[in-house]
């Protein structure tokens, strides 16, 4: 953890740890000698009289069960206005699948193999993985795949508009997972 408390209390599982110092050069804290077990880890920053001030907890995830897709919202333009997604088979957007546990929470050792499909407006232009897959073509995988393998519980994939104004809906799924979609219209442009 890093902290600008004075101190800070690590809890597991509602479970003490013990108090440390920050270290003063770079307010980061350590702990030695902790075993990892699922739960919820706390790092509770204490003042001068060790009386609790602020708090930070995760939660492990469970098992993976569904796909969560999203639209990623491009970054404002510098005077603040949102750029418009425009049907002019140029502009593209950003989607994320995450994959998820019942409960809503990511999984980030999930690496199942996600298919992706665009509907509507859109044309998939797609990602890729690091990964040489024994016994498969070495185009497997590569920009314009349509599966592609979660890395890090996610995988991001690019999507371009077409001339024509509209819904674009994008699906993903996997075997064994709960398939998740998201949709977005792109807009016509003004000559």
């Amino acid at each position: 953890a890093w902290s600008n408390c004075p101190y800070v209390e690590l809890f597991i599982n509602d479970k003490s740890y013990g108090i440390v110092e920050p270290d003063s050069r770079t307010r980061r804290c350590t702990w030695k000698d902790i075993q990892w077990v699922p739960g919820v880890v706390e790092a509770v920053g204490l003042d001068a009289d060790k009386k609790p001030v602020c708090s930070e907890k995760i939660e492990s995830s469970g098992e993976p069960y569904a796909i969560e897709v999203t639209i990623e919202k491009p970054m404002p333009k510098p005077d603040g206005e949102q750029f418009v997604l425009r049907a002019n088979a140029s502009d593209a957007f950003i989607v994320t699948a995450k994959i998820v546990d019942k409960e809503g929470r990511w999984c980030p050792r999930a690496d199942n193999l996600l298919k992706f499909e665009v509907e509507g407006e859109g044309v998939y232009k797609g990602s890729y993985n690091f990964y040489v897959t024994e016994n498969k073509e070495l185009s497997y995988h590569a920009p314009g795949d349509t599966e592609l393998q979660a890395e890090g519980g996610l995988m991001r994939v690019a999507v371009r508009t077409t001339f024509d104004p509209g819904k674009i809906k994008v699906k993903v799924k996997s075997e064994g997972l709960v398939a998740g979609e998201a949709s977005v219209r792109s807009k016509k442009i003004k000559l």
